[in-house]
């Protein structure tokens, strides 16, 4: 009786634990749907109102107005707008996936060389993650060409194109850390068919930026005029910016070696590199609702997906060297 007793209560201790870490954890990190925005239905935020700008989840984000040509030129816009047919200039307001993430309704809009900013965080904060696809006006742009911009491959679909977003972090004016890449499109494989234009929301990881206190959306593209201006449409869309307030939340060395693969996962989440001891594991969606949970003492284990919806998790691992939280998608 005695065994089991003490059995009990280092298993109810150790989910204490996990849970007063998630809590931890969700009580520093803040995620941008824009949800906290209001809309029209079919309807966007452009600027219009000279403003300078629009706050959403703690995040401020700049937006530059043209008065004279009355025309959204710069920074960072929001919309619910669902066209997915209309190809053109007229159409700049529409992410190609007709909706936000997971069926949401507002989603943001970024330009070439759009910055956001964190005023409230003086000390920074530490970008976790973000979704990312393409407008229409770029999708079929890059699909069909228009009379500016060529298809992307060329007549016989063998020219090497791209479309890229670079994210880039900065403290204090000066640029830190790595740099992000994510190609909004690609045609530079030697078989045709692996080539693609994004066009569902894909997770990008910001992780590598460190602590920053604005972050930089950098668009490039193979295709540019004789003046080396880009052809390309230059926008992008993004849902789900998240990013944690406490900059001193670090994992531990032995957890931050910790693999989970495949990723994205269908039926089964490999977990590699555990530390030695116990690893009290547990999965939650990005609300802190705990989803699956077990214990090891192995260094490697797995988690078996099947009663998951599709889309995104996190796995949260504590054990006596730390905490670790690892971002997942499920197919």
């Amino acid at each position: 009786m005695k065994h089991n007793y003490l059995t009990t209560k280092i298993k109810a201790l150790a989910l204490t634990l996990v849970f007063t870490t998630i809590a931890m954890c969700a009580n520093a990190q803040e995620v941008v749907d824009f949800e906290d925005l209001t809309l029209e239905e079919d309807s966007y935020w452009n600027g219009s109102d000279e403003s300078g700008g629009f706050t959403s989840g703690g995040v401020f984000f700049p937006n530059g107005y043209n008065t004279e040509w009355d025309f959204w030129n710069s920074g960072f816009a929001y919309s619910n707008k669902t066209d997915t047919t209309t190809p053109g200039h007229e159409n700049i307001f529409s992410a190609f996936t007709g909706s936000g993430y997971g069926d949401t309704d507002i989603y943001g809009l970024g330009k070439n060389n759009s910055q956001l900013k964190f005023p409230d965080q003086p000390n920074g904060v530490n970008p976790e993650s973000i979704l990312i696809t393409n407008t229409t006006f770029a999708v079929l742009s890059m699909r069909e060409g228009d009379q500016f911009a060529k298809p992307f491959g060329g007549e016989d679909g063998n020219d090497p194109d791209w479309f890229l977003l670079t994210i880039t972090g900065f403290r204090n004016g000066q640029e830190v850390n790595e740099t992000v890449e994510f190609y909004l499109a690609d045609y530079r494989f030697e078989d045709n068919s692996e080539n693609y234009i994004v066009e569902d929301w894909e997770w990008v990881d910001l992780e590598p930026l460190g602590t920053v206190d604005s972050i930089r959306f950098n668009l490039a593209s193979s295709d540019v005029n004789d003046e080396g201006q880009m052809n390309t449409p230059d926008f992008f869309a993004f849902d789900h910016f998240t990013y944690n307030t406490d900059v001193t939340s670090i994992a531990s060395k032995d957890l931050a070696t910790v693999k989970a693969y495949p990723n994205p996962a269908s039926e089964v989440l490999y977990l590699q590199g555990l530390p030695q001891g116990t690893s009290n594991i547990l999965v939650t969606d990005f609300n802190g609702k705990a989803l699956l949970s077990q214990t090891t003492e192995d260094n490697s284990t797995q988690l078996y997906l099947n009663d998951l919806t599709g889309g995104l998790y996190l796995v949260h691992i504590t054990s006596t060297s730390g905490t670790n939280v690892i971002k997942f998608v499920k197919q």
